[in-house]
């Protein structure tokens, strides 16, 4: 194992980023005299006729005033398809907004709705410095060809994106509807191949960054404006929402809030689910020329691309182990108690995590999914951290505020926050398997480990199987788990499955083929195959896993993608998956597991060591169902959903476009009645949603 005695990064997170645009002209310099204007309605468009092509046009300016590019008396621009008989395929011209209108402004502009006929959208063609309230935006990606990454400027207010259905003929909100996102918006399911040599570019010069597959961009060409629209928005609130989503399901998937674990013990778990999931990577739009692949800054700090895309690099990493936190455990701990919270080191991102509140800012454990830390004290041990950090904390209206203050991380000389076990596992197997730890006799339900472990198809691969799990690419899985509790192992495939105890060398078949699966207990610095693992937990030894195949497997598992169809159940796969269910609302994959007999060991360890000197402090989940009062129905539809919690949002952030009638007023001050509506309470309703508080309203 390599030694990070100083954490090094690709990105500078959202809230470190001051950063400082190059332009080149995309547009030749054309005369005034050639722009035309023409009056639709109460709005004069300013264009370019027959360009960039004879028959079509580029929109320059659009105004309802005697000025030329702004609007003071509408809330609402829509872009026809048509100015005066040419086809408008091109918004925004020389990295100008189309239009201005600003907070000072009567009447705020906070929708535009762009034209199915568009190619192209130009750099800061709807820049946030200049439309300050643009929140809802209409798109069609049918015949979007390229959109620049800094369209909406670096900090973007979209919250909400309706995206047009070519076969519904019809606009759907992706802000509020997983399955929508996916099936119009997201990039899973899309291939992706390792970034060839010869970009100049460092970030290119690693083996940990990928362009969409050539084969995908020659089937639709469409597919780099839409990798770089969500890079677009990549630091806003629409990504925002949909990280949450993702990050729902995870929870629901993974039980990451088990409520029979404490605050420590559910960060683990979500320590883990990021290791097994996200893998620090870059991604590309696509083009011949290596040059001209476009790197998605800012997606690759987007915790949509992390947690939605299994993609992301430090500041991704960062903001999904927030986000799943604050979900897991209550928002109340970064906002109101300050005990987690994200910290910048020299271009880089973590978190720190106060296990023991107090009312100063001492007693913060680093945690650092780039480096897979978990933990760690102040000091040089996996990362090199000072006693004292800059920290930040998120609002919902963006990533982070402006709230900065100094933390005083612990410093201790075992470095590592007690009644922690480190475990380091080893899967050498060819083909995909379903690998799971958990408490005796809870299986599947109380599990630290679980997770697909997948061999990186090539040339071309997809981004669920980037995660590195496989040996001999790398060298292990850092994966930590709770030392007072007696843990199974499950291993499955289509073939089969096999449990044991987590104790000793086990044999086992799956289908025909042989496998075996050693648990040892190492000391620290020791040499093994695998190097020397220096400490990870304040204990003298880990715990070594490692996965065998003994015989020869003629068809192996391997990596399965279900794309999500439009209006189907039925799902298109590319090859045989391993026991594994998936579902959703529009396409659902159900494979039988196998009837093999396999053999199950019955020996049980308990992973402790001479070191535990602490114990776990666990909570009981409310046996209590859902009341039949509609507290939480603030689009007053008869149901507490997701749905619910947008409207807040949108409410808070703009209560004149997204006023709430009375009786939603009543219904959406959900969490500590009484105190008004705020963030807390859509995030109460999304607690309620993914079955974390069993009733509403919910009390702190």
């Amino acid at each position: 194992m390599i030694r990070l005695k100083n954490v090094a990064a690709v990105c500078l997170s959202a809230a470190m980023i001051l950063q400082s645009f190059t332009f080149t002209t995309a547009f030749a310099e054309l005369p005034n005299y050639l722009w035309r204007d023409v009056k639709v309605g109460d709005f004069t468009f300013t264009y370019m006729p027959d360009y960039p092509i004879d028959g079509e046009c580029t929109l320059y300016a659009v105004s309802d005033s005697d000025e030329q590019d702004r609007i003071k008396s509408h809330d609402t621009l829509e872009i026809p398809e048509m100015l005066d008989g040419y086809r408008v395929t091109v918004i925004g011209e020389k990295y100008k907004p189309i239009t201005k209108n600003y907070e000072t402004d009567e009447v705020k502009l906070t929708t535009v709705k762009l034209p199915h006929s568009i190619r192209q959208i130009s750099k800061l063609a709807l820049t946030g410095n200049y439309i300050k309230s643009l929140d809802t935006v209409y798109i069609d990606f049918t015949n979007l060809e390229s959109v620049a990454s800094s369209t909406f400027g670096i900090i973007s207010k979209v919250s909400e994106v309706y995206v047009y259905d070519p076969i519904d003929k019809v606009y759907y909100s992706t802000s509020d509807d997983l399955d929508k996102f996916r099936e119009l918006v997201s990039i899973e399911g899309l291939r992706f191949e390792v970034m060839p040599e010869g970009r100049s570019s460092y970030a290119a010069s690693r083996k940990d960054c990928y362009r969409i597959a050539k084969s995908e961009f020659e089937k639709n060409p469409n597919v780099n404006a839409k990798l770089v629209f969500l890079d677009s928005l990549s630091q806003s609130p629409y990504e925002y929402v949909v990280a949450q989503m993702y990050a729902q399901e995870a929870i629901k998937k993974y039980n990451l809030d088990d409520p029979s674990l404490n605050n420590i013990q559910k960060m683990e778990k979500i320590t883990n689910f990021i290791r097994t999931n996200t893998r620090y990577s870059v991604l590309y739009t696509y083009d011949e020329d290596l040059e001209k692949c476009e790197e998605l800054y800012e997606l690759m700090n987007s915790p949509t691309s992390s947690i939605g895309f299994h993609s992301s690099v430090c500041g991704g990493l960062a903001y999904e182990f927030d986000i799943l936190s604050r979900l897991c455990i209550g928002d109340e701990i970064a906002v109101r108690d300050n005990d987690l919270l994200c910290i910048e080191l020299p271009q880089h991102v973590a978190n720190v995590v106060r296990p023991v509140h107090s009312d100063d800012n001492k007693g913060y454990y680093i945690v650092d999914n780039t480096s897979t830390v978990f933990m760690q004290c102040a000091g040089d041990i996996n990362g090199n951290y000072n006693e004292k950090q800059s920290a930040y904390v998120y609002d919902y209206r963006a990533y982070f505020t402006d709230e900065y203050k100094e933390v005083e991380v612990v410093t201790d000389p075992k470095k590592f926050y007690e009644g922690i076990s480190f475990v380091f596992l080893h899967d050498e197997t060819k083909g995909a398997l379903h690998i799971e730890m958990g408490e005796k006799g809870k299986i599947g339900e109380c599990n630290f480990i679980d997770f697909m472990s997948y061999e990186e198809t090539e040339p071309e691969t997809y981004l669920e199987q980037i995660p590195l799990s496989k040996c001999p690419r790398i060298s292990g899985l850092n994966l930590y788990i709770d030392p007072f509790r007696y843990y199974e192992m499950r291993i499955s495939n289509s073939k089969g499955e096999a449990v044991f105890g987590a104790d000793g060398e086990h044999r086992f078949k799956l289908g025909d083929t042989e496998y075996s699966c050693t648990v040892e207990v190492i000391p620290y610095n020791t040499d093994t195959p695998y190097g020397k693992v220096i400490p990870h937990t304040a204990y003298d030894e880990y715990f070594d896993i490692t996965i065998k195949q003994l015989t020869e497997d003629p068809k192996p598992d391997v990596y399965t993608t279900t794309t999500v169809p439009h209006k189907t159940t039925t799902t298109t796969t590319t090859t045989t998956t391993t026991k594994a269910t998936t579902t959703t609302k529009k396409a659902t994959t159900t494979t039988t597991k196998a009837t093999t007999t396999t053999t199950k060991a019955t020996t049980t360890t308990k992973a402790t060591t001479t070191k535990a000197t602490t114990t776990s402090t666990t909570t009981s989940a409310a046996t209590t169902v859902r009341p039949m009062r509609m507290a939480g129905d603030a689009n007053l539809d008869g149901k507490v959903t997701v749905a619910d919690a947008v409207a807040i949002l949108q409410y808070i952030a703009n209560k004149d476009k997204y006023d709430l009638k009375d009786e939603a007023k009543t219904a959406a001050d959900c969490y500590n009645s009484g105190d008004g509506i705020t963030a807390n309470d859509a995030l109460a309703i999304q607690k309620f949603d993914a079955g974390i508080f069993k009733s509403l309203p919910a009390i702190s």
